[in-house]
């Protein structure tokens, strides 16, 4: 969500067109009529471009923690002095945060001036000020009490807290170096029992700005590659969020995304080391080389047990004299190569200075200027692909290359500008991020450009990383309720109603399905969601054409993180009602094992043979796919466990929250909540 104001926008569109590619000719910014900042919106008159590409921005230019002045500082403190092993300064949400913090600080010395400084959080209007609810103040929380945020832990400020410290710690270990940000120059009290409290207690606003700082951040970031992780992206945060719908198909639900533009980064193959596609140089895996190396340590023992000792002589002989030839041959192939050498760089001078043209200079990058360096690329890759070339040739080559790069432009005698490394860099999109236009926009809105933040987030986590729910009136249709309490309580009465061997049971099953079961659970439901989703894909890619390169089908990215949010991290987040009354699988798969007869468990489950045939008798006795056996006992469980959680709201309308919004936001959450739960009962009825 763009929460850029109408007038700093000049700065960033200024900062792009130094930087990045920024399709003016087809793009406006101005004020959205959605939200209270400005937005992208498709110039009427480019309707029928074909350009999908809004935006190109080199990897090298985004605001990462791999990119800023203090990234070695960075890494040394994670190394050296890092306290606490839940803050990682180096990855994450952790490093763009204090990453941006000092990048403002450093002012006109930092290359993102012109963008930052137009996000500063110290300038927002406090009625719209991005604070996080875990710093919301006692009454507000208490009016969200037994809502989703406070289930799952959203309330607690201990994290915000503890990555406050880590900060302030760096930034005093740092300060020489890197110079001293405002909101991190405190003197932390010795006792580190104390820390917590003496900050929320003596300085609280220091804690709500920093906090502002989090949110602000996090609400633009994006997930570039492994290499970079989350990072600012200048341009792609002016494009505003727009919720997903849920479509009806045949007699399912799904959820459909209306965003018109996508975040497309090459970020499979980027090396973690030094963020090259395709590195040869760093071995990800080190655990992997160890075996391999182990392995074949094993089997040139295994070798040399079976070499008898009058062998082990003649061989220690063939290698010392293996060792000598080697010295020799190398000595003369060292003098043949300087003589290669220096008639290469006779020759290589020769060629410079007939070869030596002037290259053009570019006065506007336009994507037909673009489009033209990607060809040449293509068509110099091609060219090295079909040329045969001998071991000698190549390893000559080689060396011209490496010579060449060392210095740049020697070969032309013309010394780059800005302008023409910034186009060469956006002529090799595996080095850059892209904004691409997926589906045109609406005329309702506009023709604003919307992006989404993913199409599985519920307002609950909306509202912890972006700041913003939905409107009840324009319902998330990713909502859902936890029954986690209910269940506990479902589960403490059985115990006390029943014999001490149904306990004894039931503490098995249970165990059973947290060691076990549940990650089989989690997979199968996973694989069975990505085979419909597969097959939905196909039926969409039947309707239309895209070019190579994305379109509205490259939704690859988003796809993980759907299985990621629909995942639960525990058995004890298992049940869950949906938006659309629905029961998670996860659901019935709990209950289904509570429920289970404990002779059928032990011998159908504990004593299956094979992890096979465990997969196919889950998916058979305990999801919802295949045997809908005791869902009439599960639904009424559900159903009072519903009412249970709808008797547990405050009455929330008789309290104040501090603004206007944040009372919006409360009372938002909870009616969306109350309409699911009411829409379950309704529907098991």
């Amino acid at each position: 969500m763009s929460n850029t104001d109408s007038d700093k926008v000049d700065n960033v569109l200024g900062w792009l067109e130094k930087n990045a590619f920024w399709n003016a000719d087809i793009l406006s910014v101005e004020e959205s009529k959605t939200t209270s900042g400005v937005g992208v919106f498709l110039k009427t008159d480019s309707s029928e471009d074909e350009d999908n590409l809004l935006l190109r921005i080199p990897k090298a230019n985004i605001l990462s923690s791999k990119n800023t002045f203090i990234c070695n500082l960075l890494n040394d403190f994670n190394e050296l002095y890092s306290g606490n092993p839940d803050v990682n300064l180096t990855k994450g949400m952790h490093s763009v945060v204090i990453s941006f913090i000092y990048e403002l600080y450093a002012g006109k010395n930092s290359p993102w001036f012109d963008y930052v400084s137009t996000i500063d959080p110290k300038q927002e209007n406090d009625e719209f000020s991005n604070i996080p609810i875990c710093l919301w103040t006692t009454e507000e929380k208490e009016m969200l009490k037994n809502t989703e945020c406070d289930l799952l832990g959203m309330l607690n400020s201990d994290e915000l807290v503890q990555f406050y410290i880590e900060c302030i710690r760096f930034a005093h270990i740092n300060e020489k170096y890197a110079g001293m940000p405002e909101i991190f120059d405190l003197e932390l009290p010795s006792d580190s029992n104390e820390l917590e409290s003496f900050l929320t207690r003596k300085h609280f606003e220091k804690v709500v700005m920093f906090a502002k700082y989090v949110q602000t951040v996090i609400s633009r970031a994006f997930a570039v590659d492994d290499f970079h992780g989350l990072s600012l992206v200048p341009g792609a945060d002016l494009f505003n969020h727009i919720v997903p719908v849920m479509q009806q198909q045949d007699e399912t639900s799904k959820i459909q995304g209306r965003e018109n533009v996508h975040f497309v980064c090459d970020g499979d193959d980027v090396c973690t080391i030094c963020g090259e596609s395709n590195c040869e140089n760093h071995d990800e895996d080190e655990d992997e080389e160890e075996e391999m190396i182990e392995e074949i340590e094993e089997e040139e023992e295994e070798e040399n047990d079976g070499i008898d000792e009058h062998e082990e002589e003649d061989m220690e002989d063939d290698e010392d004299g293996l060792v000598e030839n080697d010295l020799a041959s190398s000595s003369d192939s060292e003098g043949s190569d300087e003589n290669n050498e220096s008639d290469e760089h006779d020759e290589n001078q020769s060629d410079q200075e007939s070869d030596t043209e002037e290259i053009p200079e570019i006065s506007e990058i336009t994507m037909d200027y673009i489009k033209e360096m990607e060809d040449e690329l293509d068509d110099d890759e091609d060219s090295e692909a079909e040329t045969a070339k001998s071991d000698e040739e190549v390893s000559t080559l080689s060396l011209s290359e490496d010579e060449a790069e060392s210095m740049p432009n020697t070969q032309t005698g013309h010394s780059m500008s800005a302008e023409e490394e910034l186009a060469a860099q956006l002529s090799d999109s595996s080095q850059c991020c892209d904004i691409v236009l997926t589906n045109p926009p609406l005329e309702e809105y506009k023709y604003e450009l919307f992006n989404t933040y993913g199409n599985t987030l519920s307002n609950p986590y909306l509202l912890q990383r972006y700041g913003f729910v939905n409107d009840f009136k324009e319902p998330n249709v990713n909502d859902s309720c936890l029954l986690s309490v209910q269940m506990f309580s479902y589960l403490k009465n059985y115990k006390k109603n029943n014999s001490g061997i149904k306990v004894k049971q039931l503490d098995v099953k249970l165990q059973w399905y947290e060691e076990i079961g549940f990650d089989i659970v989690n997979d199968l439901v996973n694989d069975y969601e990505s085979a419909h989703q597969n097959e939905d894909d196909h039926e969409h890619h039947g309707d239309h054409e895209h070019e190579d390169g994305g379109g509205c089908c490259d939704n690859e990215g988003e796809d993980a993180e759907m299985t990621d949010n629909t995942t639960p991290e525990t058995w004890q987040l298992s049940p869950v009602v949906r938006y659309d009354g629905s029961l998670s699988p996860q659901t019935y798969s709990l209950l289904k094992i509570i429920l289970m007869p404990y002779k059928l468990f032990q011998s159908k489950l504990v004593k299956c043979e094979t992890n096979r045939k465990l997969s196919r008798r889950i998916l058979h006795l305990l999801l919802p796919y295949e045997n809908t056996s005791q869902h009439e006992e599960i639904h009424q469980l559900i159903k009072d466990w519903c009412q249970s959680r709808l008797s547990r709201y405050n009455d929330y309308t008789s309290m104040k929250a501090s603004t206007k919004v944040r009372e919006e936001i409360i009372h938002n959450l909870i009616k969306q909540e109350q309409c699911i739960l009411q829409r379950v009962i309704n529907k098991l009825s």
